[in-house]
């Protein structure tokens, strides 16, 4: 609750998973992907320092922490984003899906985007370029799919 709002009874703070996955779990999953899809460090430590503090927690009650388990794996694993710019990034995206496992951050764009993931990658006129980007160090832009696929082979 914000500081300037009226004292509370109780200040819940939901940790466990129940039904459905603990807040605090979402929102740790949400601040990691806008991090990572807006270029915003400041999202992702905010996230790593919420999943750190769960540590001991994760540990010891796994099976009651299971989206804190899954973030924390996320977190652990590299950082993979493909970035498909030009007039075939739809059909592209779409043929991408296909082939993809999880952990990945697709982003695609017929046109021009303010997404700092875009700048300085336009191709040109009439081509459609992939980016394979991991732990934000990129390849060459590829023309195809199948190309884009065998970098990832390599990951």
């Amino acid at each position: 609750s914000s500081q300037q709002s009226n004292e509370m009874i109780a200040n819940k703070i939901e940790l466990f998973d129940n039904v459905i996955p603990a807040s605090n779990s979402m929102m740790a999953h949400n601040l990691y992907d806008l991090g990572v899809l807006l270029s915003r460090n400041d999202f992702i430590d905010l996230s790593k320092s919420m999943v750190s503090k769960m540590k001991k927690l994760i540990l010891r009650n796994g099976e009651y922490l299971c989206n804190w388990a899954l973030l924390a794996l996320k977190q652990s694993l590299p950082k993979v984003e493909i970035v498909i710019y030009g007039p075939n990034a739809h059909n592209y995206n779409i043929e991408m899906l296909h082939h993809l496992k999880s952990n990945y951050y697709l982003l695609g764009t017929e046109k021009e985007s303010s997404l700092s993931l875009f700048l300085d990658r336009r191709p040109p006129f009439g081509k459609t370029y992939i980016y394979v980007c991991i732990d934000n160090t990129c390849s060459l832009p590829v023309e195809s799919t199948s190309d884009a696929l065998e970098v990832l082979k390599n990951y």
